[in-house]
C-alpha cells in the first residue's frame, strides 16, 4: 500500500499534506511542535523549550473551542484568561513529555499503517481518489517540507497509539456496572417548599451610610478599566495582492507546466508486479529481477498465465497484489516518471519491459484507457491568476513583514518610518481595554498582551512584529493611555443599594428557611407549612436525577442527602440563585432496577463510560509519573 501511494503521489508529497488536516484528527498537541519559530521560552521540559508562540496558539485554540461552544460569543467575564493559558501549557508540557517517552522507547508505526491513516482522509480525495492537485496546494500554502514531516505524522500517530494502549487497558467489572446503574437510576421521594427571597423587599431597607460604607470597602470592585488607545501598522494578503502584476507569459508558463490539472480522462487504468529493490542492489540482484519479470511477461503473451493471479502471487506491493496489482485509474501526474512514461506508452492489453524505478522493477499492464479532453488556456487563466497572485503575495508578505519587524525595532518610538518605508496607512483602534474587544485587531489576545506589556505601555516602546489569524501582521503602539479609575460614588450608588438589598432579603430567607427546615425535621408536615409569608410548597413524589421540573440545586441537594431511615425523612435547606431558599425533604429511596429491558441499556452505556472514565484516570496518573520524572521548568512570569 504505501509503495502504491509513493508511486501516486510521486514519494513522500502526500504525507506532507496531513499537516494541514489530517494531524489535528489524529492527536491534539502536536500543533506545539510546529508552531514556527521559537520565541520567548515559557517553560521547558528536561531543557526542550516551550515557546510564547505555542502557548498562544493552543490558547486561542482552546478559546475557539469555548467559543464554538457558547454559539460563537464568548464572554470574557466568565473565564479566566490565565487558567486558560495555564490549562494550554500544561497541555503541551503533556505532549512533550509523552513524546520524549516515545521517543527514548522506540516507539513507532508501520509503514502499512501511516499508509492507512492517509487513505483514511476522505478530504485528500477527488471523485473518490487522491488528487494531486490537492497536495500541492495545501503544500504552497503550508511551505512544507517532507523530511521532518514524516517524522512528525510518526510520532503524532506513536502517540496516539500510546494514549489509546494505556487508556484502553483498564476495565470494569459487571458488579460494578450494576452498581453505577442502579445508582443512576435511583429515585427518591421529594417534596420542597420555596421560601421567596423577594417577600421580605418592603421589610428591608438600606442606609445611605451602608452604601458608602461598603463602597469604601469595596472601591476596587468599582473601578473604570486602564484602557489604551493604539496606533498600528498591518500588513495582509489583501494590502500585497495590489502589488502583484502578472503578465501573460508568466500564466502560460503555468498553463503548460500543469496541464495535467485541466485534463479530462486520458486515463489508463493500470495493473503492475513489482518486485521490491534497494537502491544499493547489486546488478546481479537487479538482474535476477528483470529475468523473473521477463519470464512472466512471456508466461502472459502466450496466454499460459493471467497476470492477476502472478500479482497475486508474486507482487511485493503490499497495498495492490491482494487485488491482481490493480491500481485503479491513474493520469499524467499521478506517478513517478519512469512508471508513468512506461504506462502512458501501451495500449490497452499491452505489457511492458521490466521497468526500473526507486521501488525495484515492474511489470506494467494498462487494461483501459479514456478520451483525453484538455481545457482550453483561456477558460483558466483567471484561476491561474489567482493562484500566481496568491504565491507571490505570500512571499512579498513575508519580504515585508520582515522590513516591518526591523523598521519598528530600528525606530522603537514611533511608526512613521515604516509607514514612509512601506507606503501603508498608520491605522488607530478606539478604546480597549484589557479584555479586548469583539471584532478589529483588538479582539486578538496577542494584540492585548502586547499592548499592556511593560514595553509597550511603560517604556512606550513599538511592540514585536504579531502574528494575528488570516495571515496578518501587525505592529503596535500606545498612541493614548488612560489609567484605571475609580467610578465616583454617585454613580454607583444605585447598584450598590440593590445589591446591598437584595442581600438582606436573602438573609431573611434565609432565616425564616432554617426556621421552618426545623419544624419540618421535627415532622410538621411541609403542606401545613405553605400559609408561612412567602412560602410555596411542591409535591414532585418520586424523581430522577435528570428531573428537568426540579430546580437543579435542589435536585442535587435531595440526591446528596443520606438515605432516610424508617420513619425519619432526610431534610436540608439549600439555597437558590435568585436568593430565595428552598426547605426539602427525602422520605424515601427505590433503587434503580438492572434486570429489566431498560437496566440492561442503561448498563450497556454505563460499561464504556465507566471504562472510559477509569482509563482517563490512568493516563493521567501516568502523565504525572512522566512529568514527576522530568525536569519541568515554568516561567510564570512569562505566561
Amino acid at each position: 500500500m504505501l509503495t502504491t501511494i509513493r508511486e501516486r503521489a510521486k514519494g513522500l508529497i502526500i504525507w506532507f499534506v496531513i499537516l494541514a488536516i489530517a494531524i489535528p484528527l489524529v492527536v491534539t498537541g502536536i500543533y506545539s511542535y510546529i508552531a514556527g519559530p521559537q520565541g520567548t521560552e515559557v517553560a521547558t521540559v528536561d531543557g526542550v523549550p516551550i515557546s510564547a508562540e505555542a502557548v498562544n496558539s493552543a490558547y486561542q485554540q482552546q478559546r475557539a473551542r469555548l467559543a464554538q461552544m457558547f454559539g460563537g460569543q464568548l464572554d470574557p467575564s466568565l473565564f479566566d484568561d490565565r487558567l486558560l493559558r495555564r490549562e494550554a501549557l500544561d497541555r503541551l508540557i503533556n505532549e512533550t513529555v509523552l513524546r520524549r517517552y516515545v521517543e527514548e522507547q522506540g516507539l513507532r508505526i508501520s509503514d502499512a499503517t501511516l499508509a492507512d491513516i492517509i487513505f483514511a482522509q476522505d478530504v485528500f480525495h477527488e471523485d473518490g481518489r487522491f488528487s494531486r492537485e490537492r497536495y500541492l496546494t495545501l503544500l504552497r500554502a503550508n511551505g512544507l517540507t517532507p523530511q521532518g514531516y514524516e517524522a512528525r505524522v510518526r510520532l503524532a500517530e506513536a502517540i496516539e497509539q500510546l494514549r489509546t494502549g494505556i487508556q484502553g487497558s483498564d476495565f470494569a467489572t459487571a458488579d460494578e456496572v450494576r452498581q453505577i446503574a442502579s445508582l443512576q437510576g435511583q429515585e427518591r421521594e421529594l417534596a420542597y417548599l420555596t421560601v421567596d427571597a423577594e417577600a421580605f423587599r418592603d421589610q428591608v431597607s438600606v442606609s445611605d451610610e451602608e452604601v458608602r460604607t461598603y463602597y469604601q470597602a469595596n472601591s476596587s470592585a468599582f473601578q473604570e478599566p486602564e484602557q489604551v488607545k493604539l496606533a498600528y501598522v498591518e500588513l495582509g494578503p489583501e494590502q500585497v495582492a495590489s502589488q502583484i502584476e502578472i503578465d501573460d507569459n508568466a500564466l502560460k508558463a503555468r498553463y503548460e507546466q500543469e496541464k495535467a490539472r485541466f485534463t479530462e480522462g486520458g486515463e489508463r487504468r493500470v495493473r503492475h508486479i513489482l518486485l521490491a529493490l534497494d537502491a544499493k542492489a547489486s546488478q546481479e540482484q537487479v538482474e535476477e529481477a528483470r529475468q523473473r519479470l521477463l519470464q512472466w511477461r512471456e508466461q502472459v503473451a502466450r496466454g499460459e498465465a493471467d497476470f492477476a493471479e502472478l500479482a497475486k502471487q508474486h507482487s511485493q506491493d503490499p497495498g495492490s497484489a491482494a487485488s491482481g496489482g490493480d491500481l485503479g485509474f491513474v493520469r499524467a501526474g499521478d506517478m513517478v516518471p519512469e512508471f508513468e512514461q512506461a504506462a502512458f506508452a501501451l495500449e490497452p492489453g499491452q505489457l511492458s519491459e521490466p521497468v526500473r524505478t526507486q521501488y525495484g522493477l515492474h511489470l506494467i499492464q494498462v487494461t483501459e484507457r479514456t478520451p483525453e479532453q484538455v481545457t482550453p488556456y483561456e477558460q483558466v487563466r483567471e484561476q491561474l491568476r489567482q493562484e500566481l497572485v496568491q504565491e507571490r503575495s505570500a512571499k512579498l508578505l513575508a519580504e515585508l513583514s520582515n522590513r516591518l519587524a526591523n523598521l519598528a525595532y530600528e525606530h522603537p518610538d514611533t511608526l512613521e518610518p515604516a509607514v514612509k518605508d512601506l507606503g501603508v496607512e498608520l491605522k488607530t483602534t478606539d478604546w480597549v481595554g484589557a479584555q479586548g474587544q469583539q471584532s478589529g485587531i483588538a479582539a486578538e489576545e496577542a494584540v492585548r498582551a502586547a499592548a499592556f506589556s511593560d514595553e509597550v505601555l511603560r517604556e512606550g516602546r513599538n511592540s514585536q512584529l504579531l502574528s494575528l489569524s488570516g495571515d496578518r501582521y501587525v505592529v503596535v503602539r500606545v498612541a493614548e493611555h488612560k489609567p484605571a479609575v475609580t467610578k465616583p460614588l454617585e454613580e454607583v450608588a444605585a447598584d450598590i443599594g440593590e445589591r446591598l438589598r437584595r442581600e438582606k432579603q436573602a438573609e431573611r430567607a434565609k432565616q425564616l428557611a432554617e426556621e421552618l427546615r426545623g419544624r419540618v425535621a421535627a415532622g410538621e408536615a411541609l403542606d401545613a407549612l405553605a400559609g408561612t409569608q412567602g412560602v410555596t410548597v411542591t409535591n414532585p413524589g418520586f424523581v430522577t436525577r435528570d428531573a428537568e421540573a426540579v430546580p437543579a440545586a435542589v435536585l442535587q441537594e435531595a440526591f446528596r442527602l443520606r438515605k432516610p431511615t424508617e420513619g425519619q425523612a432526610s431534610v436540608a435547606t439549600v439555597a437558590l440563585q435568585n436568593g430565595s431558599v428552598a426547605v426539602l425533604k427525602v422520605s424515601a429511596v427505590r433503587e434503580g432496577k438492572v434486570d429489566d429491558e431498560a437496566g440492561k441499556q442503561q448498563a450497556e452505556w454505563i460499561g464504556p463510560q465507566l471504562r472510559s472514565l477509569q482509563g482517563a484516570a490512568t493516563m493521567n496518573a501516568f502523565l504525572r509519573a512522566l512529568r514527576d520524572e522530568a525536569k519541568v521548568k515554568i516561567r510564570e512570569d512569562r505566561l
